[in-house]
C-alpha cells in the first residue's frame, strides 16, 4: 500500500472539488466518479485511504465497500463514507459494509482533515506492525534454516569419522534432535522381503512417552497412504505441514498429534538403486517445511544414503579380502590373520 495517496469517489463534481480544495495541499489525490471507476482506481493506485460517497447512480457506496473488502488486494484499505445521509441507520449500514468512519455533508474542512489524519496514522501503525511481523517470520525462518544447516554440517562431519552403520544412525538422530531442534528423529530399515520395517535408531525429547508412536512407525510400512511408505515407494521425500489433515489415516500421525507435533517429513535412504529405509523427522510448528527447508533436508537424506553406500562398499571390500568369492569360505589371508591373533594373545 502506497502511503499518502487518497482516493475520492463521488459522482458530483462539486463534491470532488470541495474535497480536493481541503486535502490537495497535504496529500496526493486520485478521483473517481462512479463505483465501477472507484473499484478500478483502488486496484490501480492501492491508496492508503478512500473517501466514498454513498448515493451514486451505477453502484452505491455500500456495495462498492463490500466488494473492496472481499478482494484480498484491497481488503485492508480503510474507507471513510462521506454522505448527506445522516440517519443513524445510514451510518450503521456504512460500518456494517466495512467502513471505518462516517462524515456527513456538507463537510467541515477541519473535521475532514482531522479524520483523514487520524486514519492515515492508523494505517502507518498497521503497516509498521505488519512489517515487524514479517521480520519476525523471516527471523524465525533464518533460525530454522540455520538449524538444518547445523544438522547437515554435523552429519557430514560424522560421516567422515564413523565407519559403523548403527553408530551413524544413532548419531544422525541425535544431531537432528539436539542440533536441528526436531522433536523426534526416527530411522527404520526394511527387513526380509520388504514387507516389514524395524526401528534402527531414534531420538526424541519425550521418547519415554512415545513408544506407541515408534511401534506404529515401524508397522505402518504396510499402509499405502503412510508418509514413510510414500517416501519408500516413490524414492522421494514425503512431507505434511499439518498432521491434523492425515491423523485419521495412520496411528503414527495420531500419536504424534496427541504429543504436540504438527509437521512431519520422511526421507528415503537410497545407498544404491533401491530404498533400504527411511528417516522420519517431526517438528512442533505447523507449516515447517517450505522449499528451502525441503532442499536442505533432501541433501540430508542424500548424505546419509551416500555414507551407507560407502560403509557397504568398505564392508564388501573387507569381506572379499578374507573370503573366497566363489565358495564364500575363509581364505588363506583370514587363516593367517587368525593364527597371528592367537599367537599374539598366547
Amino acid at each position: 500500500m502506497t502511503t499518502g495517496i487518497i482516493l475520492i469517489v463521488d459522482d458530483e463534481p462539486s463534491n470532488l472539488a470541495t474535497l480536493k480544495q481541503i486535502l490537495s495541499a497535504d496529500y496526493s489525490l486520485a478521483f473517481a466518479r462512479s463505483g465501477v471507476e472507484g473499484l478500478a482506481a483502488a486496484k490501480k493506485h492501492q491508496p492508503s485511504l478512500i473517501l466514498l460517497d454513498i448515493k451514486m447512480p451505477d453502484m452505491d457506496g455500500y456495495a462498492m465497500c463490500k466488494i473492496l473488502k472481499a478482494d484480498v488486494s484491497t481488503e485492508n484499505i480503510p474507507v471513510i463514507f462521506v454522505s448527506s445521509l445522516n440517519e443513524i441507520g445510514d451510518e450503521a449500514a456504512g460500518f456494517e459494509s466495512g467502513g471505518v468512519d462516517y462524515i456527513i455533508k456538507p463537510v467541515s474542512p477541519e473535521i475532514v482533515r482531522a479524520r483523514v489524519r487520524t486514519h492515515l496514522s492508523l494505517v502507518r501503525t498497521t503497516m509498521l506492525e505488519r512489517y515487524v511481523n514479517q521480520l519476525e517470520v523471516q527471523q524465525e525462518k533464518i533460525v530454522r534454516l540455520s538449524r538444518i544447516q547445523a544438522v547437515l554440517s554435523g552429519i557430514n562431519s560424522a560421516i567422515l569419522r564413523i565407519r559403523d552403520r548403527q553408530a551413524l544412525f544413532d548419531e544422525a538422530c541425535r544431531i537432528a534432535v539436539d542440533d536441528g531442534g526436531f522433536g523426534i528423529a526416527w530411522i527404520g530399515l526394511i527387513e526380509g522381503n520388504g514387507s516389514t520395517m524395524t526401528t534402527a535408531a531414534y531420538k526424541g525429547i519425550e521418547l519415554n512417552r512415545l513408544t506407541r508412536l515408534l511401534d506404529a512407525l515401524a508397522r505402518e510400512h504396510s499402509v499405502d497412504h503412510s508418509l514413510p511408505n510414500q517416501a519408500l515407494s516413490t524414492e522421494n521425500s514425503a512431507f505434511c505441514n499439518d498432521i491434523r489433515t492425515i491423523a485419521h489415516l495412520d496411528p503414527a500421525s495420531r500419536d504424534a498429534l496427541e504429543h504436540g507435533y504438527r509437521s512431519i517429513i520422511a526421507l528415503p535412504l537410497l545407498p544404491g538403486t533401491k530404498s533400504v529405509g527411511v528417516m522420519v523427522l517431526y517438528a512442533r510448528s505447523p507449516g515447517f517445511f517450505d522449499e528451502e527447508e525441503l532442499k536442505l533436508l533432501n541433501e540430508l537424506g542424500g548424505d546419509i544414503s551416500f555414507a551407507l553406500n560407502h560403509i557397504e562398499q568398505e564392508e564388501r571390500v573387507s569381506y572379499l579380502s578374507y573370503y573366497d568369492t566363489l565358495t564364500g569360505l575363509p581364505n588363506n589371508i583370514l587363516f593367517l590373520d587368525r593364527v597371528g591373533q592367537i599367537i599374539q594373545s598366547a
